[in-house]
């Protein structure tokens, strides 16, 4: 696992601000998993980053509001990307997605910006919003498996 690139983080932090963090071992893939979760008043956000050579992200934001209108539920998205670029330790990651769905419409499709492919998905509750992103940043277009990957000869 040292190998794997979530393996040479020095700091294992996504959220500048967490309110509870645990990192896991995916016994399947035998890779490390970071968890991390944030939580104000109106406001909670979980992350999770996992994978090898290629890392695979996810990343939640679920703001209470009872304005569930088309309008409103934009704004939280704008806010919720606006955070994860300005508090998070993949900002860089966070920006291209930011910058995309800033020019273009949600789409039902994963999108590629060079190592990057994402997508954002949208849920609406009683008196909620809910935004999960997804996203995938492939350095290694030949990794099969993690396993491999973890146990390779150098």
């Amino acid at each position: 696992m040292s190998s794997c690139e979530l393996a040479k983080w020095k700091d294992k932090k996504v959220l500048n601000n967490v309110s509870a963090s645990f990192r896991t071992i995916e016994m399947h893939n035998y890779t490390e998993v970071l968890n991390e979760k944030l939580t104000t008043e109106d406001f909670e956000c979980t992350v999770e980053v996992s994978g090898c050579d290629n890392l695979n992200m996810i990343a939640e934001g679920t703001y209470k509001t009872s304005d569930l209108s088309e309008k409103n539920i934009d704004s939280k998205r704008k806010q919720f990307l606006d955070f994860l670029v300005k508090n998070t330790s993949l900002s860089e990651d966070f920006k291209m997605v930011q910058n995309h769905y800033l020019t273009d419409d949600l789409s039902q499709e994963y999108i590629k910006k060079g190592f990057l492919s994402f997508k954002l998905f949208t849920d609406k509750g009683k008196d909620k919003v809910n935004f999960r992103l997804v996203l995938d940043k492939n350095k290694n277009s030949n990794q099969t498996e993690n396993w491999e990957i973890t146990t390779r000869k150098k």
